[in-house]
């Protein structure tokens, strides 16, 4: 089930076992860490790697047929989960690529060939545009601010157009409001961006 968190005005998909912020075409890396705990957690996640394949239905009243009617109706719940996890933790602009699609494997593969931009040289050259771009928006909490630049910035990470510390300190140093200049002069952006959430 989606919903808007409060604190930082962003779309996310709430589940018993976590919270993930719905994707879009900035946030795939955090997305998909978050995705994979909650998937982890239903006992999912190999099947969406498609490492758990799925077991016989037996007919029949044997003990044997039984426990395999059992392990084929625990596999079956868990996959149709999986497959609704992975839906409803996308933004609509997302959803669009995952139409009349229930298995969560090849949600999976999709969602990774259509929103993972840091695998493309071309992608990683929008995201380092998006984050050259990047503001904060009068009246938005700052923290906001901070989860896009770190989005990006996780995306490009270990990849030929990563960005440096300093150039994303420069970048929050040169965009931050006046009101905040003098809070970051001690600070170093991992601490600003917990301090602002705390």
């Amino acid at each position: 089930m989606s919903s808007t968190d409060t604190a930082t005005n962003e779309k996310v998909f709430k589940h018993p076992l976590g919270t993930i912020a719905l994707l879009n075409d900035t946030n795939y890396a955090s997305w998909k860490a978050d995705c994979e705990q909650v998937l982890h957690g239903i006992k999912a996640w190999r099947i969406v790697m498609g490492e758990e394949v799925e077991p016989e239905n037996p007919e029949g009243m044997t003990k044997a047929a039984i426990h395999g009617r059992r392990a084929y109706e625990d596999f079956a719940t868990r996959k149709a989960q999986a497959g609704a996890i992975i839906y409803g933790s996308c933004s609509p602009e997302v959803k669009i690529h995952l139409n009349q699609i229930r298995d969560p494997v090849r949600m999976w593969e999709i969602l990774t060939e259509q929103m993972d931009t840091a695998n493309t040289t071309v992608g990683r050259l929008t995201l380092f545009r998006q984050f050259s771009l990047l503001r904060p928006v009068p009246g938005q909490p700052i923290s906001t601010y901070f989860s896009q630049l770190l989005n990006i910035t996780n995306q490009l990470a270990g990849t030929p157009e990563a960005v440096p510390d300093m150039v994303l300190k420069n970048h929050i140093f040169t965009t931050l409001p006046e009101m905040f200049k003098i809070s970051i002069k001690y600070c170093n952006p991992e601490q600003m961006s917990r301090s602002v959430k705390s």
